[in-house]
């Protein structure tokens, strides 16, 4: 027996969305200002075609974070972000590479991601709730 969330329970999914989102397009609004920067941050890493990663990247993050955000195609948006925090989780938070402070540092921005992860997992699998595009395309 499926409940309907209360009235004034029917916002929760866009705040979810929107804390959810929000670190997605401050990070790629970042990746924006300080473009150099953020090449020469994984060209030190080793990263081959820093450049081109960073724009794939920013674009994933900002196309994916306001399509989270507004609700408009939300499927789509988790599944861009995903694709994006696979191989950033796997290479920027090896704490497996580290020890001591910085392994411990590490661990706890990779166990972040999952949680994040675990979170796109969630409105992948439940929608976007009732105040976004999305369900307006449902009426």
């Amino acid at each position: 027996m499926s409940r309907q969330p209360h009235q004034c329970h029917q916002g929760l999914p866009l705040l979810g969305r929107a804390l959810l989102s929000i670190i997605f397009i401050i990070a790629g609004i970042g990746k924006i200002i300080d473009f150099e920067g953020a090449v020469a941050s994984l060209q030190h890493m080793g990263v081959q075609g820093s450049t081109v990663a960073i724009i794939v990247g920013l674009l994933l993050e900002l196309i994916g974070g306001f399509m989270i955000l507004l609700g408009w195609h939300t499927r789509i948006g988790c599944w861009l972000l995903m694709i994006f925090m696979l191989p950033t989780t796997l290479i920027f938070h090896a704490f497996w590479n580290f020890s001591g402070a910085d392994a411990a540092l590490q661990f706890s921005l990779f166990l972040k991601n999952l949680t994040i992860y675990g979170g796109l997992i969630l409105l992948l699998s439940y929608g976007p709730g009732k105040w976004s595009i999305d369900a307006k395309h449902v009426e």
